[in-house]
């Protein structure tokens, strides 16, 4: 499953949790399926940064600074 479809099925995940007539039982089984989501989402950014990282650093005269310090600059 790719990255964006993960991301809906993740929405798709809290609509069902957030809906009054999912069960206890059910909203925990979402509960699951989505945290392992998350996860999967996380390590694929993880590589992605990593990788544009490597990428900078083989371009001479770029910065290598992880994005969350990129922040602060905007």
């Amino acid at each position: 499953m790719s990255f964006e479809k993960k991301l809906e099925r993740i929405e798709k995940v809290l609509e069902q949790i957030e809906d009054s007539e999912t069960g206890l039982e059910d909203a925990i089984a979402l509960y699951k399926d989505g945290i392992t989501l998350v996860k999967e989402c996380g390590e694929v950014l993880q590589r992605c940064e990593e990788e544009v990282l490597v990428l900078q650093k083989a371009a001479d005269g770029f910065a290598l600074e992880p994005f969350g310090n990129m922040e602060d600059e905007l």
